[in-house]
């Protein structure tokens, strides 16, 4: 359904797939907060499921946001939504996996 609709505004396949990604992957932290790990394999399995288009492009934007390996080159050139969900997922793993437990609260309750 978030695929669905983010072709209203977004009509390349890769932004679809990669939208549908990321609600899989903040529905998965509404309710395990502080499950960065889980978030991730969710959203790569959501991508894995997806019958529609290649996913080949946002399952490695979403491997890129996960290793930290930016490739800002890359994202300065496609400036909008490949940089933005490659940078969400670095800073979820950033903040939840390296801080999150140890103050108490994830970046997803901040």
């Amino acid at each position: 359904m978030a695929a669905a609709d983010a072709a209203l505004s977004h009509p390349h396949p890769t932004t679809q797939n990669a939208n549908g990604a990321y609600i899989v992957a903040m529905a998965h932290l509404l309710s395990h907060p502080d499950d960065s790990v889980g978030a991730w394999t969710a959203a790569k399995d959501a991508l894995k499921s997806r019958g529609k288009g290649d996913t080949t492009d946002a399952a490695q934007w979403l491997d890129e946001g996960r290793t930290g390996n930016l490739g800002f080159d890359t994202c300065r050139q496609n400036m909008g939504f490949q940089y933005t969900f490659v940078l969400a997922f670095y800073h979820l793993f950033a903040r939840v996996v390296l801080r999150g437990r140890n103050e108490g609260r994830s970046s997803a309750r901040r």
